[in-house]
């Protein structure tokens, strides 16, 4: 299964990712690159994406569309509408 991860690397996200990881899920997390992910062994196998969430942002309808999750963890909550649009495929 394909889990996408907004704001992964804080601190509930440090627990949150290596879940999905550890039963073989295909994890991206997407993120400005400001947070460090924190360490371990699976953090190596976690795709990164560096983007910025704005709300109404071409750039990051474009990189949820691009990325198609089947599930999708918004740690941000800062455009719940367009990205489910984007990740529904009606953008």
């Amino acid at each position: 299964m394909k889990v996408c991860v907004v704001g992964g690397t804080g601190h509930v996200g440090g627990f949150l990712v290596p879940a999905p990881v550890r039963e073989g899920h295909e994890v991206t997390v997407v993120a400005t690159g400001r947070t460090p992910a924190p360490g371990g062994p699976e953090w190596e196998k976690v795709r990164f994406v560096r983007a910025r969430y704005e709300r109404g942002s071409e750039e990051w309808d474009r990189v949820m569309k691009d990325l198609g999750p089947e599930v999708l963890v918004d740690m941000l909550g800062a455009d719940l509408p367009g990205t489910y649009r984007a990740v529904r495929g009606d953008l």
